[in-house]
């Protein structure tokens, strides 16, 4: 297992923040990786794992060993009508989609474009347009970052809710690969009014799951800055979700706000709107910058640091709660 010090990681991290890693690794399978982590618990050196980089803002050099597992690799197994991916954790979420797509396993059609990798997936418990991961989540292998010993972990033992799970609470296991439940039965998913609309405006009633994508990937090109162009890390701020009672005193005081009923009673609010009510879509502070087409996309005019990422941040967060007695989360995993 090599591993390499002082290692750049601004190519790393979506956001083009940069940081250097005392120690980093790459190992592509499962035995490298048991020896990286060797090496970082004989010299005791906290251990960071990377996935794409696209969820994660460095405020800091990270101390310690940086991973980012390299596994790869994709299969296909058949039980019936349903269909299993073994998937590699560094396999690119949008190409294994498009592979989805091409051999008509379907499931994963809402999730379309999402920057990253198969292994940080489960983290954020990744989803758009309806359609969440843990709807098609069958099992996680993982090490553990401690001790080396494997483990598979089931759907219900992932403790998924919305934008998280226990992987991103506990931040001790290192993911070596998933395999997905998908069908070779479509089940359409259009209840976002959003693909609705665009299936409208392309004349499309009856739409197969390919179509689904292709508005899905529309819509998030048309809304969401390119990463490899304008330095983002997608949406920066969680949708916040309050109880009723939160709600209703919300809607009195503002009548057009956008929120969507939870199944448990509760109600997500929009975080978009509620930034934009601040009057915060577009604005900049130094080189940092709140997109003009998304209001929950913070992105990178040029040579930003974390710290200015945080400022702005912070900024957007007093605002919301000054106005809504709300507070917004931030998305990504800040280091």
């Amino acid at each position: 297992m090599k591993i390499l010090t002082n290692q750049p990681l601004r190519h790393l991290n979506s956001f083009n923040l940069q940081a250097n890693a005392s120690y980093f690794a790459s190992p592509a399978n499962v035995e490298a990786a048991k020896a990286a982590l060797d090496f970082a618990n004989s010299k005791v050196l906290p251990i960071l794992v990377l996935g794409g980089g696209t969820n994660i803002i460095f405020s800091k050099d990270p101390h310690g060993l940086v991973i980012k597992p390299g596994m790869t690799g994709r299969k296909a197994s058949f039980d019936n009508n349903d269909v299993y991916l073994h998937v590699g954790a560094n396999e690119g979420w949008t190409e294994l989609v498009e592979w989805t797509l091409d051999n008509q396993y379907w499931g994963l059609e809402n999730l379309s474009l999402i920057p990253g990798t198969a292994g940080a997936a489960p983290v954020q418990n990744i989803g758009a347009y309806g359609v969440e991961l843990a709807d098609h989540l069958y099992q996680v292998h993982a090490i553990d970052i401690k001790t080396g010993q494997e483990r598979v972990f089931t759907n219900s033992e992932c403790e998924f809710s919305y934008r998280n799970s226990r992987f991103k609470a506990q931040q001790k296991w290192l993911i070596t690969s998933i395999i997905l439940k998908l069908s070779l039965t479509p089940n359409i998913r259009t209840g976002y009014g959003t693909i609705r609309q665009r299936l409208i405006e392309l004349g499309i009633t009856k739409p197969t799951p390919v179509d689904v994508a292709k508005a899905v990937i529309y819509i998030r090109q048309s809304k969401l800055p390119d990463p490899a162009i304008t330095p983002n890390s997608g949406s920066f701020f969680s949708n916040p979700i309050v109880d009723r009672n939160k709600f209703e005193l919300l809607e009195d005081k503002f009548p057009d706000i956008v929120s969507f009923a939870q199944p448990d009673g509760q109600v997500k609010l929009a975080a978009a709107w509620l930034i934009e009510q601040c009057g915060l879509k577009g604005f900049s502070k130094g080189t940092v910058g709140i997109h003009p087409n998304h209001a929950l996309v913070m992105i990178n005019h040029g040579k930003a640091t974390g710290l200015e990422v945080m400022e702005l941040a912070k900024i957007v967060q007093d605002s919301v709660m000054d106005r809504f007695k709300v507070s917004l989360e931030i998305e990504p995993r800040v280091i």
